[in-house]
């Protein structure tokens, strides 16, 4: 099949639209708006699961929202996470993560 851009368009918003959803009822606290679009990035790259039963969730939902935000890329041990795919770490997964944690922080 081939797509235009409206066809392209509009299965991007649904796809968004299904992680979000999922995402919102792993969410026990209302978060901030960065948050919520930090973790909808990382939702996209791991799927909405992942995310949910992440430790950066589980920070949020305590309503410590820079923890939270700052495990997007390291861990408590201090290394970091998220950035690897079959066992090999990838500079673009790290500025990926690097990137959703300066917008959860809501320094962007």
């Amino acid at each position: 099949d081939v797509w235009d851009a409206a066809a392209c368009k509009a299965e991007t918003r649904r796809a968004v639209a299904k992680v979000q959803t999922a995402l919102l009822k792993c969410f026990q606290r209302v978060p901030p708006q960065s948050v919520f679009d930090a973790a909808t990035s990382h939702a996209w790259n791991f799927g909405a699961d992942k995310t949910c039963r992440s430790q950066a969730m589980a920070a949020w939902n305590q309503g410590n929202w820079t923890l939270g935000c700052r495990r997007l890329l390291v861990g408590d041990n201090g290394k970091l996470q998220w950035v690897y795919a079959g066992g090999k770490f990838y500079q673009g997964l790290a500025n990926r993560r690097a990137d959703e944690m300066v917008t959860c922080e809501g320094l962007r």
